[in-house]
């Protein structure tokens, strides 16, 4: 499933209503939350002073407050060009109870503007902190509650050591101590530490920071949420020996164990895979591919990938050496071939392409790297580390290309030019899709296989990667309510909770395809962060969004076997059953779901994944996930989807 080739090329304009941002954290004091709303870009009129009024917080009754966004361009004649500055992708930032810290950098624009921070902090109350500085001259504001400061924190005016030049580029960092003493600085990159003070606020379990940029007297409380960055998520050091991308040592010793009782459907999986594996250590494998197509490199990466976790996954649990010795033999012959795969693609060919391609078919074979750990050698482990290392750059140009704008071009043989109009972006306003989940499952899984915290970390909360892990959790995963997914989705009906942003791809018929797909890319990096001691099954995203809701919503498509139910979105699409066995992880992790043991006694549990595809990107999760379900009933109305004993 690859880029969506003339689709992306005649999408129309993006709206500018943008699904999620703002996570969540509850802090430990309390459950009271701040609410962050969509982003809403309503026209007004060009003639309403036409500059960057920025993001602002809006209160909405109940003590809540919401996050909306206005952005006016100067000098447009048409009141629907309202896109002033790049689409802000640092904007969610939770602060929690105890040690944070957020950063902003601002700058002026001319003397008599103020610019600074904003940071709002709940709990026990709303108190709404601003500190300005006021260009032009060495004074600055720091005020408490309302936009005109109805409070101060010490003075109103603080006196620094230089006046703020609009020219210069100044950051403003707020931190805070578990016992609640709040430090603030302002610095200037040349001159260091400008300003700086402390105050105490005892009574915030969690908040939010921003930007304000004044309209011209600093007495607009307006917030312009940019580029900085508070981490949610911490990776832990990678102690956990291999294998440790999607199964653990533990669940290995689970899988024989199953096995020795013959518990289904374990059993019969294992003699599927062993039955394939005795199979493949007997038949020669074709050659790596070494050329400059990446959607070459992907099929035939996919290929031996699939069949080199299938024998690695068969030795861990029978201890073949056979089983090792071609898996070794496929994953080296990868490694060791010249120029390295995945490495120079021309970008000619598939220019949007090549990340996603790249990462979803090197999948199977760093899989299979992790499986085999103990089998390689120190000098065969550096041949296949070396060759993952030389692989990430194409990876990371996908996540560069994505972000950057591009239009299309008559000239350029790329068949796109970089471009000055923002909405370009993500090739016309695919702001979220299954081609930057794969970006991201690349990074995190080769990160997990090479031991690297700092690249795991990239994948998961990063204010270098625009669509990490928590970003893409919130992003992808729809709830109702949300008012515009994608410039190519209808909103015919509106979306419901769990459905994946990738149904847009129902112009083309195969919403639900492309949907499953990204879901098991989620799936995949939720199991390795899961076996490596970071588990995000029970996390709820910005809008109420969990993993176990699109499991929810998509469940009886496949046990009806009928697109056109919950609305009819999906009218006329093959449901197929390559994904099902996905659902065998989702028992797992979420055992008593009604939805998913309805979907799972429907079918034959032992014959859903005969072949251990890896259009899951799990390789046999019937064998390494399967468990018992709790409920014996069969739904009334149910078929098997593949015939065979329940």
């Amino acid at each position: 499933m690859t880029a969506p080739g003339a689709m992306t090329c005649g999408s129309p304009r993006l709206s500018s209503m943008l699904k999620h941002f703002i996570a969540l954290l509850i802090g430990a004091c309390g459950t009271q939350v701040l609410l962050a709303d969509d982003f809403n870009r309503p026209n007004v009129a060009a003639t309403n002073d036409g500059s960057k009024l920025g993001w602002y917080w809006k209160s909405c009754g109940a003590g809540l407050w919401s996050l909306k966004d206005h952005e006016l361009q100067a000098n447009q004649a048409a009141s629907s060009h309202q896109e002033a500055d790049p689409i802000l992708y640092h904007t969610r930032v939770a602060l929690q109870s105890g040690n944070w810290s957020a950063t902003v950098a601002v700058r002026g624009d001319t003397a008599g503007k103020r610019v600074g921070m904003v940071f709002m902090l709940g709990g026990g109350g709303l108190n709404f902190y601003q500190i300005r500085l006021g260009f032009g001259s060495k004074n600055l504001q720091v005020l408490r509650n309302g936009s005109a400061g109805s409070r101060t924190i010490g003075s109103r005016e603080v006196v620094s050591s230089e006046t703020f030049d609009p020219a210069k580029p100044y950051t403003i960092t707020v931190s805070s101590t578990v016992a609640c003493r709040f430090v603030w600085n302002v610095r200037n990159p040349a001159a260091g530490v400008v300003a700086s003070g402390t105050f105490t606020d005892t009574s915030y379990t969690r908040g939010y920071a921003g930007i304000i940029h004044s309209a011209g007297d600093g007495s607009a409380g307006i917030c312009h949420f940019d580029d900085f960055y508070v981490r949610e998520v911490t990776v832990p050091p990678i102690t956990r020996p291999h294998p440790r991308l999607l199964i653990s040592a533990a669940d290995v010793a689970g899988i024989k164990q199953a096995i020795a009782r013959c518990e289904q459907p374990r059993y019969a999986a294992w003699l599927n895979l062993k039955a394939q594996a005795d199979s493949l250590a007997r038949n020669a494998q074709p050659a790596p591919y070494t050329g400059r197509d990446s959607l070459r490199f992907y099929k035939a990466a996919k290929y031996a990938g699939g069949q080199a976790t299938k024998l690695a996954l068969a030795y861990l649990v029978a201890g073949n050496p056979a089983h090792a010795a071609m898996a070794r033999d496929i994953l080296l012959a990868w490694a060791r071939a010249t120029p390295g795969p995945g490495t120079n693609f021309d970008p000619a060919l598939r220019f949007a392409n090549s990340g996603m391609d790249t990462a979803r078919g090197a999948s199977g074979l760093v899989y299979a790297y992790d499986f085999l750990y103990d089998v390689l050698t120190p000098v065969e482990r550096n041949v296949v580390e070396d060759w993952l290392r030389a692989v990430l750059p194409t990876i990371r140009r996908g996540i560069d290309r994505w972000e950057t704008p591009y239009g299309l071009s008559a000239t350029d043989p790329r068949r796109y030019a970089e471009s000055t109009k923002l909405d370009q972006a993500y090739f016309y306003g695919q702001l979220y899709q299954n081609h930057l989940v794969a970006h991201t499952l690349g990074c995190l899984l080769i990160g997990y296989a090479l031991g690297d915290v700092a690249l795991v970390q990239f994948a998961v909360d990063s204010r270098e990667n625009p669509r990490d892990f928590l970003k893409l959790f919130d992003g992808m995963i729809l709830m109702a309510g949300d008012s515009m997914v994608n410039g190519g989705d209808p909103m015919t009906p509106a979306p419901k909770d769990g459905e994946i942003i990738d149904r847009y791809r129902h112009v083309e018929n195969h919403g639900l395809g492309y949907a499953m797909l990204s879901l098991s890319e989620m799936m995949a990096m939720s199991e390795t962060l899961f076996a490596n001691g970071l588990d995000f099954y029970p996390r709820v995203g910005a809008h109420g969004e969990t993993l176990e809701k699109p499991f929810d919503f998509y469940a009886d498509f496949f046990r009806l076997q009928d697109s056109s139910i919950k609305g009819g979105f999906y009218q006329g699409e093959g449901v197929g059953t390559q994904h099902l066995a996905l659902f065998e992880v989702a028992n797992r992790r979420y055992p008593g779901n009604p939805n998913i043991e309805a979907l799972l006694k429907s079918v034959n549990r032992s014959a859903i994944d005969a072949g251990g595809s890896l259009d899951t990107y799990f390789c046999y999760p019937v064998l390494t996930h399967g468990v018992a379900l709790r409920s014996a009933v069969v739904p009334a109305g149910s078929q098997s989807v593949i015939q065979g004993k329940r």
